[in-house]
């Protein structure tokens, strides 16, 4: 992710909104990129960010310190990509209540963008079988590279639950990884 401009964040503190949407504009690749691997839906990730900024735009003046501002967005995005989901759920239980929640709680998956090596494919539908908490973590550590205490800020855990987590999710994915090449 870009550094923190404390200077731009300082004045978009102090609502100017031309420096927050600068701030955005900055990040608004890997906003794109961490959200949609999450969902794996370019409309829901749209959403979602559309409505994350506007959060972040309205509770900009809250923000204490300015080289967190990285952390503070990414936290703000994630609970908001959770609000969503909650939100999916309750519509999909309303539409149809005969669902089972293990079905409700599956993110559908739609076409991979840009994917075009076979192991990137095997990585994402190893990824799509972890939990969202664990994929959560797995998201924030390698697309975001935030550290693990970052993580834990982004995630409101104690550090050591986000070390175990990060552990089992890995050794999820390399015990998925190994399965799908034993197969072929």
């Amino acid at each position: 992710m870009i550094a923190v401009d404390s200077l731009k964040v300082k004045r978009a503190r102090q609502g100017d909104a031309d420096a927050f949407a600068a701030l955005m504009q900055e990040r608004k690749t890997d906003l794109y990129r961490m959200l949609y691997a999450y969902v794996r839906n370019q409309e829901d990730t749209l959403d979602i960010i559309h409505d994350g900024v506007y959060k972040a735009f309205l509770s900009i003046g809250k923000l204490k310190y300015p080289e967190y501002f990285n952390t503070w967005i990414i936290k703000i995005m994630m609970n908001t990509c959770r609000d969503h989901a909650r939100r999916r759920r309750t519509r999909q239980q309303k539409e149809n209540p005969y669902f089972e929640q293990s079905d409700l709680e599956q993110i559908p998956v739609e076409e991979v963008i840009e994917q075009d090596v076979i192991s990137q494919l095997d990585l994402w539908h190893a990824m799509e079988t972890l939990q969202e908490e664990l994929k959560a973590i797995v998201l924030l550590k390698y697309y975001q590279d935030l550290t693990l205490v970052e993580i834990a800020e982004v995630l409101s855990m104690p550090v050591g639950t986000v070390k175990s987590r990060l552990h089992r999710a890995l050794s999820l994915l390399k015990a998925q990884l190994k399965e799908g090449y034993h197969e072929s």
